[in-house]
């Protein structure tokens, strides 16, 4: 799989997450819980790749909102 360029929110199940490439992951989580997102700390996917995993109630449609802001 190759590595996306930016971070796509996900679902698999009951989870919704973001997936980021970790060089940028505790900054976008930082950026996310600033805007009163709820989500997890960032958890290596794969090698260059993170997780951060959002709460249930989280509206997916303001946190993609949220990351075409993000810089």
């Amino acid at each position: 799989m190759t590595r996306p360029a930016s971070p796509k929110v996900l679902t698999e199940g009951a989870r919704t997450f973001i997936q980021v490439p970790s060089d940028t992951a505790r900054s976008l989580h930082t950026y996310l819980r600033r805007h009163c997102v709820v989500c997890a700390p960032p958890d290596p996917c794969y090698t260059g790749l993170d997780v951060i995993e959002l709460g249930n109630s989280t509206d997916v449609k303001t946190v993609r909102a949220l990351l075409k802001n993000w810089v």
